[in-house]
């Protein structure tokens, strides 16, 4: 048997040396060796590991793919126990950090296949780790300001890095299974103070400061390594209470009578894991705020913001608060106090928690299922059972006396002879609180839908594209301004012309500005593609929810729309007049004098708008009519007077008196005018429309000339206030 050991370990060493790593890979399958390999697996185990140097994985790429593999073959084939014992003993005489490396994977494997035994083998090979980690040496340098910068260029700081980036990788798998609904309460605080262990010796001797180091890979490593502390021990607080007994000068007298007791201390009363430094390491990072360390781990009972009941616990809470004792038979009139105030305050929580930061989201199903079905069962038999009861006592007088009588019977004693007034006055407060519970189920009901709507619009977008706040909560964009600003257009605002900001007052931090305008993005994408169903489904909620599904998000993205088919008509409106003006930008100029008008530049502005409307002209009087509900008016006045005013200041106005609002006034008119027009214009090219146009713009330069040589008094300021309502409307009240 010492001849075949001798063999098989020889002969895969001797391999490896000499190159030939893919013979050396046949061993396993070789029927001459397989027994003996099998046989041999612990020692197998130290000769490839001795194999592998810090270079090995620059200089011999091919060596180190080689040991991998042999180990994985290895750990397939050998008993898990001596595998375990092997590869523990190899952590701790690892003569380089490229052999501690490459023993991390297989030890993890074996770990793997040891789930009945997993808390002692697993606190055994963390506590190898340990050691072999405090085995590096301190960085002592003492070094000041800049000059930190330089520790990132110590061999020791370099293999402290290098070792701390392979752990999580190596203990993930194993925190996944703790918090589970299973809890293993040692394993967990195993695994805790083995991570408290590590923010010990020798990390805490590093610089982790944010503003000199804020990207470097061991202060990351730091940041997991904290975020999986506090996922496994929701309250970090409690580890004060050990930071006080390590304090205490008699604590190593307490320690040690705790070892001689026949309890096994805890892993948390283990001195080597959970001293003075580690807990100073942990609570730097705690307090000091140079990591992000969850509200839920940070219990603050006098904080007015600390919330007790999220998740489990709030639907344990509602479980409790939304019972009916006797289910849909239970007496509605006597929980009538509780059933309206669980209610109103599940009515708050869906309505305000569209984050489900409580958790509220997960407790829909049971709601509807166990508590609103029966509920509204409930009501309509009380409802029915209390209405025959008035019918019986409004029909009474007919009946015997002693068929009509109702006596109470309050603490024992007996009140008859109760009025039929008042049975009746009874009934009715017992009517109208079942009405009212049934008014709260329903607006429940339209919450919990409308919640559900805005969790699924931001899982989409989650999953789909990059996290956003909640676009089914978003409102429509404020109402676009109908006036730019001339600068923006290429030129210089004379003085007396309003010019009219394009977006509301207020200014937003940048990144609420970046949110915007990507929810933007995403409505215009959804916008884009809806106007594609228009001819199918019209100007429509439908052409909404099928343009959001041509733009990749869900169908009841059209929440995101509260005016349907108005917001869509709206967007067209100012896509249009944007590549009106793209195109407004390429004609050429007339010269405006005070004698001549652009009549041409004019004419062919308002037939090319126009004849934009031309793929939806069998839609269009549709959409004007939703362009004249009250609800919908500033926001088809904003493109009507941004439409005017572009044309009228691309066409060369640059008038600075009364003129400016007679023209703009003017314009309006004539384009809403031949909008008519061109809707019922059949003539082909819509020379008709053109004609019309033409012969309204004659008309209003004949109006203009009138009103220059018989001045009127009251039509400057007839037209004047007829422009100030408009941009009242439209809440521009303001001119600048």
């Amino acid at each position: 048997m010492e001849d075949s050991c001798t063999d098989v370990v020889s002969t895969i060493s001797v391999l490896l040396e000499s190159g030939k790593y893919r013979e050396a890979l046949s061993i396993p399958t070789d029927n001459k060796f397989m027994q003996s390999f099998k046989d041999n697996c612990t020692d197998l185990i130290s000769e490839v590991i001795s194999k592998i140097q810090d270079d090995t994985a620059v200089t011999k790429p091919s060596l180190q793919s080689a040991c991998e593999e042999l180990l994985s073959i290895i750990i397939q084939r050998a008993t898990p126990e001596e595998a375990l014992l092997e590869l523990i003993e190899q952590v701790e005489v690892s003569k380089n950090d490229a052999q501690f490396s490459i023993i991390l994977n297989p030890l993890q494997q074996v770990l793997k296949k040891l789930t009945i035994k997993r808390g002692r083998s697993l606190e055994w090979c963390l506590n190898s780790i340990s050691t072999y980690i405090e085995s590096i040496p301190i960085p002592e340098h003492q070094l000041e300001g800049k000059e930190r910068l330089l520790m990132d260029c110590d061999p020791n700081v370099r293999r402290i890095t290098k070792v701390y980036s392979q752990l999580p990788q190596f203990y993930h798998p194993f925190i996944k299974e703790i918090t589970g609904p299973e809890v293993n309460v040692r394993a967990k605080q195993i695994i805790v103070a083995f991570l408290i262990s590590l923010l010990g010796k020798p990390l805490i001797y590093i610089d982790l400061d944010p503003e000199e180091n804020a990207t470097s890979e061991l202060r990351q490593c730091c940041a997991i390594m904290v975020q999986d502390i506090c996922k496994i021990e929701k309250d970090i607080l409690k580890f004060l209470i050990y930071l006080e007994l390590c304090s205490k000068k008699k604590q190593k007298q307490a320690r040690n009578s705790n070892y001689d007791s026949e309890e096994e201390p805890t892993p948390y009363q283990q001195h080597e894991k959970l001293n003075m430094t580690t807990l100073s390491g942990l609570f730097y990072t705690v307090f000091s705020g140079h990591f992000d360390i969850p509200d839920s781990a940070l219990p603050q009972v006098y904080s007015t913001e600390y919330i007790i009941h999220t998740g489990a616990q709030l639907k344990n809470m509602i479980k409790k608060m939304c019972h009916l004792p006797h289910g849909a038979e239970s007496d509605l009139m006597e929980l009538g106090d509780q059933i309206i105030s669980c209610l109103n305050f599940l009515r708050y929580l869906a309505l305000k928690d569209i984050n489900n930061v409580t958790g509220i989201r997960d407790c829909f199903g049971f709601l509807e299922s166990e508590y609103l079905a029966k509920l509204r069962i409930g009501l309509n038999m009380s409802k029915a059972h209390y209405e025959v009861k008035l019918r019986d006592i409004e029909e009474g007088k007919d009946q015997p006396e002693e068929l009509a009588k109702v006596s109470i019977n309050i603490a024992g004693n007996m009140l008859d002879n109760i009025p039929a007034d008042k049975k009746k006055e009874i009934i009715q407060s017992a009517l109208n609180g079942f009405h009212m519970m049934e008014g709260l189920v329903a607006r429940l009901t339209e919450c919990i839908n409308v919640n559900k709507m805005q969790g699924l619009t931001m899982e989409s977008l989650r999953n789909g594209h990059r996290l956003v706040r909640p676009l089914a909560a978003a409102s429509v964009p404020d109402v676009v301004r109908p006036m730019r600003l001339y600068s923006s257009q290429g030129g210089k605002v004379p003085d007396g012309i309003p010019s009219i900001e394009t977006r509301a007052p207020g200014a937003s931090s940048e990144s609420e500005k970046e949110d915007q305008q990507y929810e933007e993005d995403v409505k215009a994408r959804i916008l884009e593609k809806a106007l594609g169903f228009v001819g199918a489904s019209g100007w429509s909620v439908e052409a909404l929810g099928a343009g959001a599904e041509a733009a990749g998000y869900p169908g009841v993205s059209h929440g995101l729309f509260p005016n349907g088919g108005a917001d869509l008509v709206h967007y067209f409106n100012v896509k249009c007049n944007e590549d009106l003006v793209s195109q407004m930008k390429s004609w050429p100029k007339e010269d405006l004098t005070e004698s001549k008008v652009p009549t041409k530049f004019v004419e062919n502005a308002i037939v090319t708008r126009l004849q934009m409307l031309e793929p939806y002209k069998a839609s269009w009087p549709k959409a004007m009519a939703i362009q004249a509900l009250p609800s919908n008016v500033p926001n088809c006045l904003a493109t009507l007077l941004s439409l005017v005013d572009d044309i009228c200041y691309h066409s060369g106005d640059r008038s600075v008196d009364f003129n400016w609002y007679i023209r703009r006034v003017g314009l309006a008119g004539i384009y809403k005018a031949a909008e008519l027009f061109y809707l019922t214009d059949s003539s082909a090219g819509n020379s008709g429309t053109r004609a019309f146009v033409a012969a309204r713009i004659r008309d209003a330069q004949l109006i203009q000339t009138a009103m220059n040589m018989n001045p009127v008094s009251v039509a400057p300021q007839t037209l004047t206030a007829a422009f100030v309502t408009a941009k009242n409307i439209l809440g521009i009240n303001t001119l600048k």
